[in-house]
């Protein structure tokens, strides 16, 4: 096999190689450590409705609540949007839920 013709196959191996690595590391998920705090303070002197149903936009102490109670590295900034959106209907297959029928969606499913 002359210089060429070798050269064109370890370079198409290669490549194959490549495509195949890139390929099956397509789905795999990172593994970036996040940052959560040990305490997350809640203001407990303004009105907290634990029947306000929540969903992406809403803002608030409730939304901050939620936040805590979802964990999975969510940042408990009071600020309902795609992350929490995304944890809430990994749990509970909803998109919006008030603290109350989140906590009821917990009871329930601890009972089983």
């Amino acid at each position: 096999m002359d210089t060429k013709k070798k050269a064109l196959l370890v370079s198409a191996v290669l490549i194959g190689l490549g495509g195949y690595y890139i390929y099956k590391n397509m789905g795999s998920k990172s593994t970036t450590a996040i940052e959560v705090p040990d305490t997350i303070s809640l203001d407990t002197t303004k009105p907290f409705d634990v029947n306000k149903v929540l969903s992406k936009g809403s803002t608030g102490e409730e939304v901050k609540s939620l936040q805590v109670g979802l964990k999975g590295g969510l940042k408990a900034d009071g600020i309902f949007g795609d992350l929490t959106e995304k944890r809430l209907k990994a749990i509970t297959g909803k998109t919006s839920a008030s603290i109350r029928q989140y906590n009821d969606f917990l009871a329930s499913k601890s009972k089983k």
